[in-house]
């Protein structure tokens, strides 16, 4: 397949897990930066990893006229009208250059309309990814089982690298001719040419949600045919403390209530997973969700204590090599499923173990 030389404009930490897992159809050559901070680094200082050897840009004209397609991240934008400006000129400039844009920044309708009228005019195309896939009323009230094994990826803090391991997950899989199907609420998941939900992406999941979450994994089973389907649960699967709650683990008790877990990897902050707490935690879960702990990625964030609680935990990044070392002392030493799932000698040590338990039984998969 022929990759589009593609070009990210106002990119993030968060896009870093399309860089290092590639989806097929995009080669990403040229990264932007909106503002003139990160111009000239590597895109790995954004989270303390070894240089990935992609260069962060401010000079989005230069690139964009370079690139075949250009993606506009998804980022939130609430008082700086500056850099909406900014992005609305630079999506109308790559239209009249007649390069193709897929829009994950949220766009008024009017707007919207405005720009594809611009790209049918220059014979390209515009696409705005925003709002997920509605899911159907439920239609189905028969019992609903699932044959295909589920792996759910949950987390002790937001963006403490689950979608980015759920990503190289799949691509592993497809290394051995298997295929993952990835739920998440991510709006990249359509450049994977999968979708995303609005089970994983409202604030809250109601009470309708339950069925509907059911129906929909199992229509991805049946319709898709997928070998495993990874669920990257939407919120923290617990309080982090008094003061930051996220959903109190509400959602993610809810989906272990509808889907049952094959295997769960737990996402959490350096310097926290402990012997004892692996412990506690996996008994916790045991008692509220139903299923244990599989096994543990240590990332390599760590609290901030300069800032104030807020609504989400603030990180910073630390080195990599400090958690490999964490990860190892509690796996050697103490017979813990505990990996830094970044490092690929530890991803593939996790990812035999997954596949034994999983696929490679003599006696098949009860």
């Amino acid at each position: 397949m022929k990759k589009e030389r593609t070009c990210i404009i106002a990119f993030t930490k968060k896009e870093i897990s399309l860089i290092k897992c590639p989806p097929d159809k995009y080669d990403f050559r040229f990264i932007i930066s909106t503002g003139t901070e990160l111009e000239g680094k590597d895109i790995s200082f954004l989270k303390n990893y070894n240089e990935i050897g992609i260069v962060i840009s401010a000079d989005w004209k230069k690139d964009i006229r370079e690139c075949e397609t250009v993606i506009i991240a998804d980022i939130e934008i609430r008082e700086e009208e500056q850099l909406k400006t900014l992005l609305y000129n630079i999506i109308e400039e790559t239209l009249l250059e007649g390069k193709k844009i897929i829009c994950f920044f949220k766009l008024e309708k009017a707007r919207q309309r405005k720009f594809q009228a611009l790209a049918s005019e220059n014979k390209t195309s515009f696409t705005s990814i925003y709002k997920p896939v509605e899911m159907q009323e439920k239609t189905r009230f028969e019992k609903i089982e699932f044959k295909t094994p589920i792996i759910f990826i949950g987390e002790m803090t937001h963006e403490c690298d689950g979608y980015e391991i759920a990503l190289k997950l799949m691509q592993r899989l497809k290394r051995d001719n298997m295929k993952g199907t990835i739920v998440s609420e991510n709006k990249y998941n359509a450049l994977y040419e999968h979708q995303y939900f609005v089970q994983f992406y409202d604030k809250y999941i109601s009470e309708n949600s339950v069925d509907k979450i059911k129906i929909l994994i199992k229509r991805i089973e049946e319709e898709e045919n997928p070998d495993v389907i990874i669920i990257k649960l939407p919120k923290p699967m617990t309080a982090f403390d008094n003061s930051i709650v996220y959903d109190y683990g509400i959602s993610a008790y809810v989906i272990s209530q509808t889907i049952h877990a094959d295997y769960c990897l737990y996402c959490g902050l350096s310097e926290v997973l402990s012997e004892d707490f692996i412990f506690n935690i996996n008994e916790h879960f045991k008692h509220k969700f139903g299923y244990p702990i599989s096994a543990f990625h240590i990332s390599n964030q760590i609290t901030d204590i300069a800032f104030e609680p807020q609504e989400q935990v603030d990180t910073i990044y630390i080195p990599v090599g400090k958690t490999e070392q964490e990860a190892y002392n509690l796996r050697e030493k103490q017979g813990k499923q505990v990996y830094q799932l970044l490092n690929e000698p530890d991803f593939e040590l996790f990812y035999k173990t997954l596949k034994n338990e999983l696929f490679d039984f003599s006696y098949g998969r009860i």
